[in-house]
């Protein structure tokens, strides 16, 4: 499991498309899903289902609903590893422009980079 320091955030919950990854144990099965084409790899995958406002249909009113038993996605993701892994200030602002990331998770991992220690980074 991922240890970001959330502190309530909920950017990587809202607006996103959250890919499952049955090749890594995710069962599209067990979640409410959604076909979708994964924006990466241009194939018909599963997500989970959002509700009308775009949120992920697991977020309640005090987080995930399903914390223990997430998908890989959830369990995973690095709000400020993502942020790195981007590139240069001028690929993030394309990747911004396309849609596969939204401003709310770029500007997340950003205001966490600092909790990045030497040794993980």
């Amino acid at each position: 499991m991922a240890d970001v320091p959330c502190n309530g955030c909920r950017a990587c919950c809202q607006n996103e498309l959250l890919i499952l990854h049955p090749e890594i144990g995710d069962d599209p099965a067990a979640y409410h899903t959604q076909i979708v084409t994964n924006p990466v790899t241009g194939k018909p995958a599963y997500a989970l289902q959002n509700k009308p406002n775009g949120d992920c249909i697991y977020l309640g009113d005090h987080g995930c609903t399903i914390h223990d038993r997430a998908p890989a996605i959830c369990r995973e993701f690095d709000c400020r590893r993502f942020f790195i892994s981007l590139g240069d200030r001028a690929a993030r602002r394309r990747l911004l422009r396309t849609g596969l990331v939204t401003k709310q998770v770029y500007d997340a991992g950003r205001s966490r980079l600092h909790t990045l220690s030497e040794e993980t980074a």
